[in-house]
């Protein structure tokens, strides 16, 4: 449990770190626009370039939570083609020709 903890501990220094280098490119560009003078809003800045802090990755359900012998659910990756759009012009089917009875 301990392992688990520090490396929860890590990441959040890594996602810190990485929050201050945005912050940093932020003002950088604030200031190289306020050099051009350009004026823009630094909110406006921060909401296209800053990553959301509360995202997080939904749980897994508890073990106490599911039925006895089901197994918690895996998670789904879509296949390949799943997220393809339909052909709005499929090709159409060629009727079959009739063959001749010989005599």
């Amino acid at each position: 449990m301990n392992e688990i903890q520090g490396l929860s501990i890590l990441q959040k220094d890594v996602r810190d770190e990485f929050r201050a280098e945005q912050r940093n490119e932020i003002q950088s560009i604030k200031t190289q626009l306020a050099r051009d003078n350009i004026n823009v809003n630094i909110k406006d800045i921060e909401a296209a370039i800053l990553l959301p802090e509360d995202i997080k990755p939904p749980e897994p359900p508890k073990p106490e939570d599911l039925k006895p012998g089901e197994e918690a659910p895996k998670k789904k990756y879509p296949t390949p083609g799943e997220m393809l759009m339909v052909n709005p012009f499929p090709a159409k089917k060629k009727k079959k020709k009739k063959k001749k009875k010989k005599k």
